[in-house]
């Protein structure tokens, strides 16, 4: 991985297990098409949303530029909270579809919306890029919300493409932490190599100089 390579990236840990919950949901929405039962399609449903909830969080935590690890273990507690709220709701209450569908919307649209904020207002080398994956992204989950009936004799149907166009598009978002590794590290050194750059004040050795 990219983001791998570039010395004392701060985030790396929290990509990693990112990584590890995208597999995750992946994997049982794969069983799940492949075998339909109750445990399958409750697995796929939580495992997707727990994914999401996961995307809020590294949202936050990355641009709030925490690193702190009481602020970032702060968040993560609020965001478990959230999530185990929500699966105890689908789970014990009643497994509601379009209850599932709404928060999980809410939740993809606004850590979108903050993203993509965040990318503009840091000027961020490769906003173009990630702003383009998440209109992708978003314009594919109309796949989602407005779904069809199944077309060519019943093989293909909304959701079949959203499966089969979103795997694509995310090589951009793991490009973009590529990027962002190599951008924080600049900033980083930029800081600490010139910090009286950033303060006006001359240093040390340009006051012997003088």
């Amino acid at each position: 991985v990219g983001w791998r390579r570039v010395a004392g990236y701060p985030y790396f840990y929290l990509l990693t297990i990112s990584a590890v919950l995208n597999i995750n949901s992946w994997f049982w929405s794969w069983l799940f098409h492949m075998r339909d039962t109750p445990l399958t399609e409750r697995l796929d449903y939580l495992s997707a949303s727990t994914n999401i909830f996961n995307g809020v969080f590294l949202c936050v935590v990355r641009v709030a530029g925490l690193q702190r690890d009481r602020e970032v273990a702060a968040v993560a507690a609020v965001v478990a909270l959230v999530t185990l709220g929500h699966m105890y709701y689908m789970l014990f209450v009643k497994f509601d579809y379009g209850w599932n569908m709404q928060i999980c919307l809410l939740a993809g649209v606004g850590q979108a919306c903050l993203w993509m904020v965040w990318v503009l207002y840091v000027v961020h080398p490769i906003r173009s890029s990630f702003i383009l994956f998440f209109i992708a992204m978003h314009t594919l989950m109309l796949l989602e919300v407005l779904d069809f009936s199944p077309v060519l004799w019943g093989l293909v149907d909304a959701h079949s493409l959203w499966h089969l166009l979103t795997p694509p598009w995310v090589l951009l978002w793991y490009s973009f932490f590529e990027h962002d590794a190599r951008y924080n590290a600049s900033r980083h050194l930029c800081v600490v190599l010139a910090p009286d750059h950033f303060t006006g004040k001359k240093s040390k050795e340009e006051d012997k100089d003088d």
